[in-house]
């Protein structure tokens, strides 16, 4: 019994002496929770939102920013700005400054995938200007590397933004048919808010697609869960079915809750021809006019014009990647493994995909009508 005690009270002592140990040591550390690299001059400056542990102060936050001639470097720089020694274990999200980004980011990827101390899993992201403006804005709440992670994170849980993970874009970059993509963030009186995608062709940025064109990329190259989206209709088309004269020369239909699967299928190898197929449930939760839903007609009427028009978007998109010679949504690697006894080289496949041909075809069946005649 007394050499239990004796233990118990020497375990209890260990706890408290290793707890003491790390607050002393997370007092001495910047935990890093995002950082932001942008083009300065020739060299690359890095910025970064440290979470220092004030034990009398809640909430202590300092950016920090420094120059170098690599992204190790430029951070290294930082620390002779900050008492507290810089570590990455809690980095979230790395913002990549527009101008760094059309020059490649290869180096800046790489770096971070070789720190032991930095998740593959953290998010990327492409700011419209530098990231430095973006990272020394004050957030609603908390700091700004857990407000751009929660930004991103319930935007991509809420699938109105493809994930975006470090890993995953070394996966699209490595990979000879897929090109990366990233989201954008933009400030808008001193508002930060991610606003559409960032389309890359190897590390380079090539181009933007707005948000709702990311709707048409996950809807390509991913499943819809709950997924929504607004549907642009003539009113002429659905005249009939509208109780009143229509006010605009288009109708606006919220379509809800979409429930999706696509499919691509390589037709053709030596042009190469595609064949998208995109089956979708879904349920209508708005539209702009009132219209006689429970009319089976006018359903059958709503889901082949709705129909129409995403197949009109997802050919539109098709088009704006083909000229930016991207292929974020991997139709070479269907070419790849449709091909058996050849290897496509990345070269090879950019000499293709412009002149790819793309037969679109998507399916919508409207389950119900969620609104209230």
């Amino acid at each position: 019994m007394k050499k239990t005690i004796i233990s118990v009270i020497f375990l209890m002592m260990t706890l408290v002496l290793t707890a003491c140990l790390e607050q002393y040591n997370l007092e001495k550390l910047g935990l890093a929770t995002v950082i932001g690299y942008d083009l300065d001059k020739e060299e690359v400056r890095a910025t970064a939102v440290l979470n220092q542990f004030q034990p009398e102060e809640k909430n202590a936050f300092q950016v920090v920013s420094s120059p170098g001639n690599t992204s190790k470097t430029s951070r290294q720089s930082s620390n002779l700005e900050t008492s507290n020694k810089i570590v990455g274990g809690q980095l979230r999200v790395v913002v990549l400054g527009e101008s760094l980004a059309e020059e490649g980011v290869l180096s800046i990827t790489d770096t971070l995938s070789r720190d032991a101390s930095i998740g593959t899993m953290l998010y990327l992201c492409v700011s419209k200007g530098n990231a430095k403006e973006i990272l020394e804005t004050k957030p609603p709440v908390s700091d700004m590397g857990t407000y751009l992670y929660n930004l991103l994170k319930q935007n991509i849980e809420g699938e109105l933004l493809v994930s975006a993970t470090l890993h995953e874009f070394l996966q699209a970059y490595y990979d000879p048919g897929k090109d990366p993509i990233l989201p954008l963030v933009t400030m808008e009186d001193k508002s930060v808010k991610a606003d559409g995608l960032v389309v890359f062709n190897n590390d380079k940025v090539v181009g933007f697609l707005k948000g709702d064109e990311g709707f048409y990329i996950k809807l390509i190259r991913e499943r819809f869960k709950a997924g929504s989206t607004e549907i642009s209709i003539p009113s002429e088309s659905v005249k009939k079915f509208i109780k009143n004269k229509p006010k605009k020369e288009n109708i606006f239909v919220v379509v809800d809750d979409i429930k999706s699967n696509s499919k691509i299928t390589l037709v053709e190898a030596s042009t190469p021809k595609y064949k998208i197929t995109i089956h979708i449930d879904s349920v209508i939760k708005e539209v702009s006019e009132e219209v006689i839903l429970e009319d089976p007609e006018s359903l059958k009427t709503l889901e082949e014009l709705i129909e129409k028009e995403m197949e009109k978007k997802v050919n539109n998109i098709m088009k704006k990647l083909q000229e930016m010679n991207s292929d974020p949504l991997g139709f070479g690697m269907v070419y790849d493994s449709s091909i058996r006894n050849k290897k496509l080289t990345h070269e090879e496949w950019k000499d293709m995909f412009p002149h790819a041909e793309f037969d679109v075809e998507i399916n919508v069946d409207i389950v119900k009508t969620g609104i209230v005649e």
